[in-house]
């Protein structure tokens, strides 16, 4: 027999009650599609049950008594307020022979989305608000992000001080692809806040003018009590906003009174400034964020929107004022490993190529608890009953399979649902986590009762935090 998808008061209160963000272009349902038991000659029920399981644009097909692992990696819509979202509801329809499910569910691990720092491993970047992944770079592979100029970034993990990026050389940089008639926008930068609030300003930052022009903002340790703000830019009518990737590098040389700043745009000098400043100061924690900027101080300096419209890739810092020799060869890389190869010994490598399979599981200092996983909740119901306590991710990922729920299999024509949802913590919910993406790998499994027949299907999926 097949099974029937359902779209009545269910999916309404889905995408009508909720008003929730929604990750990837189709609505999240689930459904068995094949189902029967056979009996073996002069032996009892063998139960054996072909379930495929459709999810998003993933299908999972496997038959019993061999478990079974789905492929892929569907994504799922955002648990981004108090009320409970449903994810996922299996509709059945089969005759079993009088048997009973038992149905159990289990979150055997759960992380935020990260793009991977290849060479300082402990610092990811965590991205925000569905962020375009694997999208096609520079050489056409796939070590790029596409950001919506609205609300997505990434940030990364592990601060640094305004005052320590002030007061050494370095140089940073990235790839940038921007749209025609785009705003432009923040493309990398340190800020004062771990997420898109404004607070201090960044320091540096580097980014596209509506007009298309690339500048840059750097601010020195003031002398005395007058502030030292250097500037640069692309020339005057020069317009990026091309569809055409394009390489920008900042070299920051500080000497003990002076810095010396270089902006590269495709391996050439574009501008210069030489300010007097001193090399030491006090600064507050800062992060780098990708994607977006404080806009604070930057009135009159091409006033840019905070968010990038368009694709990025290849970020870097070094700690050191990269000649323009050097620049020129990170411009001309043949390919994304020899761009990497060019970045030997810097601190930061964000190619920004992972998907959502790479995580980062370490405690965030930021987060309250540390763990975003604890400020969001799986519930499970099968049909009117539920099956346990909607429970927060970071408490079930040690609690093994919950728990065993037999049900009367339906007959030949009835229907079976399972749903499972996610929800905030009622209480302690941290925004410094929202936007997060968290990775969460699934299990679902059944037995049939009388029968040696089983059943398990395990599949991943991605919740954004609201």
């Amino acid at each position: 027999m097949r099974w029937r998808p359902r779209s009545g008061p269910l999916l309404l209160a889905l995408v009508v009650g909720l008003a929730i963000l929604v990750l990837g272009a189709e609505a999240t349902r689930a459904g068995w599609t094949t189902a029967q038991v056979a009996n073996a000659t002069n032996t009892a029920k063998t139960g054996r049950l072909a379930f495929s399981h459709t999810y998003a644009s993933t299908t999972c097909v496997g038959a019993g008594p061999a478990d079974t692992a789905c492929a892929g990696s569907p994504v799922t819509a955002a648990a981004s307020s108090a009320s409970t979202q449903t994810l996922d509801t299996t509709l059945s329809n089969q005759t079993t022979g009088g048997g009973a499910f038992t149905q159990q569910v289990q979150v055997t691990s759960c992380a935020p989305a990260a793009f991977a720092n290849s060479t300082t491993s402990g610092d990811p970047l965590l991205a925000r608000n569905r962020v375009t992944r694997n999208a096609t770079d520079k050489w056409g592979t796939t070590s790029a992000a596409a950001f919506d100029g609205s609300t997505q970034y990434a940030a990364d993990v592990i601060s640094t001080t305004t005052a320590a990026a002030a007061s050494t050389s370095y140089t940073i940089g990235l790839w940038f692809k921007a749209a025609p008639g785009s705003a432009g926008g923040g493309l990398l930068s340190l800020n004062a806040s771990p997420v898109d609030s404004t607070s201090a300003g960044a320091n540096p930052s580097v980014y596209l003018d509506p007009s298309g022009r690339v500048r840059a903002r750097f601010d020195g340790v003031p002398i005395i009590v007058v502030p030292v703000i250097l500037t640069v830019a692309s020339g005057a009518g020069t317009d990026y906003r091309d569809s055409q990737w394009h390489h920008i590098a900042l070299t920051v040389g500080r000497g003990a009174l002076t810095t010396d700043l270089r902006l590269y745009v495709d391996g050439a000098v574009v501008d210069t400034a030489l300010g007097v400043t001193l090399l030491v100061g006090t600064g507050s924690a800062a992060w780098w964020h990708v994607g977006w900027t404080d806009t604070t101080g930057l009135v009159g300096l091409g006033n840019p929107t905070p968010y990038f419209t368009g694709s990025l890739s290849g970020v870097f810092r070094t700690t050191t004022a990269l000649s323009g020799a050097t620049v020129s060869t990170l411009a001309g890389a043949a390919s994304s490993t020899a761009y990497v190869s060019a970045l030997s010994g810097a601190q930061h490598v964000w190619m920004l190529a992972e998907g959502r399979t790479a995580t980062f599981a370490t405690a965030i200092a930021y987060v309250t608890g540390g763990n975003p996983c604890a400020h969001v909740r799986l519930g499970w119901t099968l049909g009117a009953t539920t099956a346990f306590t909607p429970t927060a991710l970071a408490s079930l990922t040690s609690s093994g399979w919950l728990p065993a729920s037999p049900a009367a299999a339906p007959a030949g024509g009835a229907s079976h649902v399972l749903t499972t949802s996610y929800s905030r913590v009622p209480a302690g919910y941290d925004t410094d986590v929202a936007g997060l993406e968290l990775v969460t790998a699934l299990g679902h499994r059944a037995s049939l009762s009388g029968s040696s027949w089983r059943l398990l299907f395990a599949w991943t999926t991605a919740v954004l935090l609201g």
